[in-house]
């Protein structure tokens, strides 16, 4: 099996131990929990309260395109460009312990130990799916509707979800000898979230300054979701097959790094 086929190999070969893996954290997160499940929205729409009104009533933030403009409807602008970090951020804060907190795997002969931030990560997409239903709910009840265009957010969440899961096997496999990437993690995701354009407006940024949103893969996959789900703009798909390619090589960078590093997963733990 060739280094390109093996990342992939992975996914299929050990999926119905994913699949079980998954229900079991699912179950394991909210067990004696009175609310359960229902956590996942609450939390979400905690932080999304928080934002809307430090950044829209306090901060006045606005919001606009060459579409319409969407000041009205500021709180639905604000989630759609944080579901995407929330997914992420949860992935990556979680994968960074996921191989620490799990020694019992590390000590089991012939265990696929890379499937345990992939599993991280399905979680942390489930929550962000929970999560773009309410995005659908709300352009409903605002009087928004659904639109056709809103169907092409469907062809980045592939890359998307490959991408995030080779990062948080690197993250994972680092985690065990850098213990303090736990919380480098948790402050750089923060500064990440500051340094795109979820909660402003990207004009508001200096025109000198904003090419560094070009660099960002985080303020396109921001913008990808607002032309889907607000503005239905045409796709862009010279960036989306980019953002497939770019994302692939991660995936497999990411599965090779924790194979490497995970050699000596047994003497550190």
């Amino acid at each position: 099996m060739n280094l390109f086929t093996q990342p992939f190999a992975l996914l299929y070969r050990n999926r119905a131990l994913i699949l079980n893996l998954t229900r079991r954290e699912l179950e394991g997160r909210y067990k004696g929990s009175v609310l359960g499940r229902v956590w996942i929205i609450v939390n979400q729409l905690a932080l999304l309260a928080v934002y809307s009104f430090v950044f829209g009533f306090i901060f006045k933030t606005k919001i606009g395109s060459s579409s319409g403009d969407m000041s009205s409807n500021f709180a639905l602008w604000l989630y759609c460009g944080l579901l995407p970090w929330f997914f992420i951020n949860e992935s990556l804060t979680i994968s960074v312990r996921d191989i620490v907190s799990k020694v019992n795997f590390v000590k089991k002969i012939a265990f696929p130990l890379e499937i345990l931030p992939i599993v991280s990560v399905i979680i942390a997409f489930i929550n962000m799916s929970i999560g773009v239903l309410l995005l659908l709910g709300g352009t409903i009840v605002f009087g928004m509707g659904l639109h056709l265009e809103m169907l092409s957010f469907i062809l980045f969440v592939p890359p998307l979800f490959l991408g995030v899961s080779g990062l948080a096997m690197i993250v994972a496999s680092m985690g065990v000898y850098f213990r303090d990437l736990a919380q480098m993690v948790g402050l750089i995701m923060l500064l990440w979230m500051y340094a795109t354009p979820i909660m402003y407006n990207a004009d508001m940024v200096p025109e000198e300054f904003r090419f560094l949103f070009t660099y960002n893969p985080l303020a396109s996959i921001v913008d990808l979701m607002r032309s889907a789900f607000f503005w239905h703009s045409d796709l862009n798909f010279l960036f989306l097959g980019g953002f497939y390619i770019g994302s692939i090589v991660l995936y497999m960078i990411g599965f090779h790094v924790f194979r490497k590093l995970k050699i000596g997963f047994s003497d550190v733990l």
